[in-house]
């Protein structure tokens, strides 16, 4: 499927391109454009662009972290009220208790899979916003 320009955008952020890759493509099945990133350095910049509707956001990634990465973005007058669901391998009760910390919207197991993860998201964007990405 491919999204008009005017299409919500979806950030992803994870240092290992497949599994990017691997969410990207079942977000792509949305109507939602997709934006990938492969690092935590730039991450502030690349929301402050492309004003995403959500970023799903990988915790563990070298340099930065991303529950280090929502406080910045929550410290950020422009890009405070921006979405950020936390997306890792980490046991849930682990990694919900560092997405209650640091002030993510959401957290997602990658153990759960793609499908599981767009299926929550969508979900959580018609709840949050009234926003149906299906």
């Amino acid at each position: 499927m491919n999204p008009p320009p005017d299409a919500p955008r979806v950030l992803v952020v994870d240092d290992d391109p497949p599994t990017a890759r691997l969410l990207e493509v079942a977000l792509r099945r949305t109507r939602a454009k997709v934006v990938t990133h492969h690092r935590a350095f730039g991450v502030l910049d690349a929301v402050a662009v492309h004003r995403p509707v959500v970023v799903v956001l990988d915790v563990m990634m070298p340099g930065l972290d991303g529950p280090s990465l929502v406080e910045l973005l929550r410290a950020d007058r422009d890009l405070a009220k921006t979405r950020v669901v936390l997306w890792s391998a980490l046991d849930l009760d682990d990694l919900t208790r560092r997405g209650e910390r640091c002030g993510a919207d959401g957290v997602l197991e990658k153990v759960r899979g793609p499908r599981a993860a767009v299926d929550q998201i969508c979900a959580w964007l018609l709840d949050w916003d009234a926003l149906d990405l299906r």
